[in-house]
Formats: C-alpha cells, sequence, structure tokens
C-alpha cells in the first residue's frame, strides 16, 4: 500500500480538481431535474437511481449501490413516498417485491440524465 511520501506531489491540487468536477457533475445531473419539476430529489438519490435498471429487489440494489441494506431501505422509502418508486410483486418469487421507477421516477432519470438505457428501454415496455 502506497504511503503518503509515495504518493505526487501536488496531490492537494489533484483532490481540488476532482471535488470541482464532482461539483459541476452534480450541478449538471440535478440542474435540469430541478428546472423540470423533480427538485425535491437529493443527492443520494442518485444511488438508487443509478443502479434500479427497471427493476429490482432491495437486496440486490443495496449490494449494486455499496450501500447497506438500511440506507437502501431508507432511500428507496423516500423516493416511494415522493412518487418515484414503487413495489411490485417479483414474477419469479411471489414472496419478494421488485423495487421499480413510476412513470414519474422514469420521466426524472430522464429529466436528470441519469437513466441508463436498460432503465429507459425497461420502462418504456
Amino acid at each position: 500500500m502506497p504511503t503518503s511520501s509515495d504518493l505526487p506531489a501536488d496531490r492537494a491540487a489533484i483532490g481540488q480538481l476532482l471535488v470541482r468536477l464532482l461539483r459541476q457533475f452534480r450541478a449538471e445531473v440535478f440542474s435540469p431535474a430541478g428546472e423540470a419539476g423533480y427538485g425535491d430529489l437529493r443527492e443520494p438519490h442518485l444511488q438508487i437511481f443509478g443502479n434500479i435498471y427497471g427493476g429490482a429487489r432491495l437486496t440486490e440494489l443495496a449490494a449494486r449501490a455499496q450501500l447497506s441494506l438500511a440506507a437502501t431501505s431508507e432511500l428507496v422509502n423516500d423516493l416511494q413516498r415522493l412518487g418515484y418508486l414503487e413495489r411490485q410483486p417479483d414474477p419469479q418469487d411471489g414472496r419478494a417485491k421488485l423495487i421499480v421507477p413510476t412513470a414519474r421516477g422514469r420521466a426524472a432519470l430522464a429529466a436528470a440524465g441519469t437513466g441508463s438505457p436498460r432503465s429507459r428501454s425497461a420502462g418504456a415496455s
């Protein structure tokens, strides 16, 4: 594992550049969504939207998003309350639920430009 003496001398500048790029990315994602009427979305919601792929079980979604089950559940509940997601019976296992974007969720994904081709095509069917 590298030590701090092994890192480039300009690592602070690189870190500042990465922070600026992240801010710009966030602004580019959230600005169109907010302007389109989805101002209630928060940054953590992107971890769910970016991994939903048209539908997933909670445990699968948590693994994809690299979040704890509790954090994923909280975000999903929040997005469900806001009308962006819904739970549907899993056709392959009646005991399980799939978390899927609603029409509002698919529209928000499109407005923010965060919908993957899989989530957009799955939502269109």
